[in-house]
């Protein structure tokens, strides 16, 4: 997922939802990984999420 939320700012959340962190940890119980940050423009942010698919 790519945003460039220069039009869309939101106000911080209390983090009740726990964002990123709790990405991470839900990703994991299923033996996937997750990175994020900054995307190649500078103003758009990026997270990438990969999970193991058995195959059928």
């Amino acid at each position: 997922m790519s945003n460039n939320a220069t039009d869309n700012v939101v106000a911080a959340s209390s983090g009740a939802h726990r964002g990123l962190r709790g990405i991470r940890e839900r990703v994991a119980l299923y033996g996937g990984d997750v990175t994020y940050g900054s995307g190649a423009d500078g103003t758009s942010w990026q997270t990438r999420v990969r999970v193991p698919v058995e195959a059928s």
